[in-house]
């Protein structure tokens, strides 16, 4: 008898575990014409436009249960709760963009057997404070779970021990920032995907482990409060503008880090740049190349050099440079990307020295204007003076050609 209590007793802890995980089956009546006794007015209202096919202005658990593709019918949407979605028993995903900047949504519960989550299916909602992934998911799209800034945890398939990640085949692809100003990234990880912190605004530190071998375009992008960053030697890879506005940098350690520490440099270019505290900025000689956003919304610079060992300017290299007032091209310069200068609303002075106009990319002296047409920043270019025309018939710099004044370099 005393064994079999313990079994009994064991077989509660079971699903008292279960139940805290929150992966039990949801509750369906035999009755299944029965309606759905919804949380959220609204959410009902939704649901009863768009499936009621019996038309009792009620949403019957047959009626759910024969929903194959709830597309975008939620998206934008002020709703506070959905947890009546595991009664949809017939979706096997959740579309691209299903939930998207429902900012509103606290809660939701996933059906039990779908497979995929969209692209960017909740993307801005940020008021969800949990998320569990069914054991039935088999993959995660792109920017599903970007700029939840209320997440604190996720369950079930991919999260990771502390709750805190979801990991799909060692790629960290969301993060539930709540709560956080620091945070070590599991040693399970060996890619940190595209945006995976995009905006976790609070974050301070970061410490990345040595199992990471890549990191994602604008991985930690908008995360404003972050001073320092060091990349382990593991490091093969940094995507396009992985540390965008990221304006409370003041250093970068380890793997690709400068002399001075403001730059990360891979193969001679010049990817991210660590802006605090800084007006003025020369740039290292061992750059080759400005590298596409490298020094975008650093609006406190005034002032940067540029050596003559950079032949590139990458696009956007210097977008909302808002306070940079004088810039010199060095002639080793060939190409200047697009709107590479766009936004820098307090350029007047540009000095390009090279004497064969460099190639120029569409918009890179341009900003648009309150009645968003894209218009001339109103800045003066000087030119080599035996090159003015040359510069006012090439590509791109024609549109600057009341602009374009000669200088005797």
């Amino acid at each position: 008898m005393k064994k079999l209590f313990l079994l009994l007793a064991l077989v509660g802890m079971v699903a008292t575990a279960c139940e805290d995980d929150g992966v039990n089956e949801p509750t369906i009546p035999e009755d299944k014409t029965q309606p759905i006794k919804f949380i959220d007015n609204r959410v009902k209202a939704l649901c009863v436009d768009s499936w009621d096919t019996n038309g009792d202005a009620e949403l019957s658990y047959e009626e759910a249960a024969a929903v194959t593709d709830i597309g975008t019918t939620f998206e934008g949407y002020n709703i506070i709760s959905f947890t009546e979605l595991a009664y949809f028993t017939g979706l096997s995903y959740i579309a691209n963009g299903a939930f998207q900047l429902c900012e509103s949504l606290k809660e939701i519960e996933l059906p039990h057997n779908i497979t995929s989550i969209g692209g960017a299916a909740f993307y801005r909602c940020d008021s969800l404070t949990s998320v569990t992934i069914p054991d039935s998911v088999t993959s995660i799209g792109d920017l599903a779970f970007r700029v939840c800034s209320s997440l604190t945890s996720f369950y079930g398939k991919f999260a990771s021990e502390d709750n805190r990640c979801l990991i799909v085949d060692g790629k960290l692809i969301a993060f539930a920032p709540a709560g956080l100003i620091e945070y070590t990234i599991p040693d399970s990880v060996t890619e940190i995907g595209w945006y995976a912190f995009d905006d976790c605004t609070s974050l301070t530190s970061v410490t990345i482990p040595n199992s990471v071998t890549s990191i994602g375009d604008y991985a930690f992008s908008g995360c404003d409060s972050l001073t320092s960053v060091t990349i382990p030697d593991s490091v093969t890879s940094i995507g396009y503008s992985a540390f965008q506005e990221c304006s409370s940098l003041k250093s970068f350690y380890g793997k690709f880090a400068s002399e001075d520490n403001r730059c990360l440099i891979v193969d001679g270019k010049l990817i991210a740049f660590a802006p605090a505290g800084l007006t003025e900025y020369t740039i290292p000689d061992s750059v080759t190349s400005i590298g596409d956003h490298a020094l975008s919304w650093c609006d406190s610079l005034t002032s940067v050099t540029i050596p003559d060992s950079v032949t590139e300017i990458g696009d956007w290299a210097f977008y909302y440079c808002t306070s940079l007032t004088s810039v010199t091209i060095p002639d080793s310069v060939t190409e200047i990307g697009l709107y590479a200068f766009s936004y820098c609303s307090s350029l007047t002075s540009v000095y390009c020295k090279p004497t064969t106009p460099p190639s120029l990319g569409e918009g890179a002296f341009k900003w648009y204007d309150g009645s968003w047409n894209l218009v001339n920043i109103g800045c003066t270019i000087y030119v080599p003076t035996a090159s003015v025309e040359a510069y006012k018939s090439a590509a791109y710099w024609g549109d600057y050609a009341s602009d374009i004044v000669g200088y005797e370099f």
